[in-house]
């Protein structure tokens, strides 16, 4: 359970990593590692949590806790732990903030994506040094006023949740710098969204907006994100953003190109991918105007040749370019026509769904539904990467997705068959899949599994590679 170096010099050791052991309880041992800042007991789904918290509120200088996937309720006495600074609950099946946790003064930074949360209940002093909260995939349908009571709070994400409602009391947020509200069900904002001055990062992609006018106020705002919204009309008084360095505009019904754009002259990332492709000549001559761009993202809708006003375009020096069907000559004269650039032609996929599926790391994840023998389950897309299929650089994808499948009710003959279904339906050249995380770490691993209950968990949780042209690979 130790390292060597661990027991032979306990003092010296700052973290510790005892996940994945299936304790039941801490072991004694523990108590040598006086100084010990960091401890990840995730993954121990029967540990005792209350005689846990009894033991870790010894180490004065614990600072960093991580208790994911547990199956037991977090206990009260978790309020001992008065030292943590950064709490990790992902997963845990919770359905509010805990009633300890709740007390934990010096926190600040809290992690509880992928739970059960449906409401946040907070009183006046609760939490009072809290930075971040970290709420995606839960069960929210309002975002959650009472983290107002939280003056503090600088980092704020609640993707991925049913969110229908923005409570006016947003404004009281005023220290709020980064908030990612993507992939819910937001169809306006209130004016008072605008006062929050101090706000640098909104993410609101995968949404129902149609106007966007409140956030036309939030002029310290650096990076901006509406894509895949209802948006038709992007206002003239986006030219008032003055800060903003990265924006992304993609795949929204925008009927007229939004020329005041090129008044954002600090511009450095633009995204106008999937928006209407005959207008793409127009967009690229507006974009050959912001002089500090340097990474633009636009979609070709399957034309073979790019329009010449693409030309213009030298001081962009990365380009992603989605729904390419340019033919080879035409990449290679691109290349040619910029050498000092560098192109990511990414091929037209075979399912409008897959659009949005694009490289995406373990904190960017995207959920859907698909239904297999008249059973609906939902898929956790983990990572994507691509090969490189000819000597320019046309990508076609691979990945890997978790799924969020119980064992109990969906055996392994059913999940092969949701993965095969799940890669015919992104048009993937392969597909890995697993139950957890710790599956893909198992497989990944140089180190080949020493004992057989790492291998019988491996066995358990990894459900295969699906190759397009070759078929299925089982553990």
């Amino acid at each position: 359970m130790f390292s060597k170096q661990e027991i032979e010099h306990p003092l010296k050791v700052k973290e510790l990593d005892l996940s994945h052991k299936l304790l039941k309880k801490l072991p004694p041992e523990l108590v040598k590692f006086e100084n010990l800042e960091e401890i990840n007991l995730s993954e121990n789904p029967d540990l005792d949590l209350s005689t846990s918290f009894q033991l870790l509120s010894r180490f004065k200088n614990l600072r960093s806790l991580s208790l994911s996937s547990v199956t037991t309720p977090i206990p009260d006495n978790i309020s001992t732990l008065a030292g943590l600074e950064e709490l990790h609950l992902e997963k845990n099946r919770l359905t509010s903030i805990p009633e300890g946790v709740k007390k934990l003064t010096r926190l600040r930074e809290l992690d509880l994506w992928d739970n059960k949360i449906n409401t946040i209940s907070l009183q006046p002093g609760d939490l009072p040094n809290l930075e971040e909260i970290q709420l995606g995939l839960n069960k929210l349908t309002a975002f959650p006023g009472d983290l107002s009571l939280i003056p503090s709070l600088k980092i704020i994400s609640v993707y991925s949740n049913s969110i229908s409602l923005v409570s006016p009391a947003i404004k009281k947020m005023v220290h709020l710098e980064d908030l990612d509200m993507r992939g819910n069900k937001i169809s306006s904002l209130p004016v008072e969204f605008g006062e929050l001055k101090t706000l640098k990062k909104l993410n609101l992609r995968e949404n129902q907006l149609s106007f966007i006018t409140p956030l036309l106020n939030l002029i310290g705002l650096e990076k901006l994100d509406i894509g895949d919204n209802k948006i038709e009309d992007i206002p003239g008084k986006i030219s008032i953003l003055t800060n903003l360095k990265d924006l992304s505009l993609s795949s929204n019904p925008i009927k007229t190109v939004p020329e005041k754009i090129a008044d954002v002259r600090s511009l450095i990332t633009l995204g106008i991918d999937g928006n209407d492709s005959a207008k793409l000549p127009a967009y690229l001559s507006l974009v050959a105007t912001l002089p500090e761009l340097k990474t633009l993202s636009i979609a070709l809708g399957g034309i073979k040749e790019m329009p010449p006003e693409f030309e213009k375009l030298t001081q962009v020096n990365s380009f992603f370019i989605w729904d390419c069907d340019l033919t080879k000559p035409e990449r290679k004269r691109l290349r040619a026509l910029f050498p000092k650039a560098s192109f990511n032609f990414h091929k037209s996929w075979g399912d409008e769904s897959f659009y949005k599926y694009r490289p995406c790391t373990m904190d960017e994840n995207d959920w859907d539904t698909i239904s297999v023998d008249n059973l609906k389950f939902r898929y956790l897309f983990v990572g994507q990467s691509y090969d490189h299929t000819d000597d320019d650089g046309i990508h076609y994808w691979e990945g890997k997705i978790l799924l969020n499948l119980d064992k109990k009710t969906v055996d392994k003959k059913t999940a092969e068959k949701i993965l095969i279904a799940i890669a015919d339906r992104l048009q993937m050249e392969d597909i890995t899949a697993a139950r957890t995380c710790r599956a893909f770490e198992i497989m990944h691993s140089s180190i080949s599994p020493k004992s057989d209950e790492v291998k019988k968990y491996y066995e358990e949780n990894f459900i295969g590679i699906y190759y397009r042209k070759s078929g299925l690979k089982r553990y």
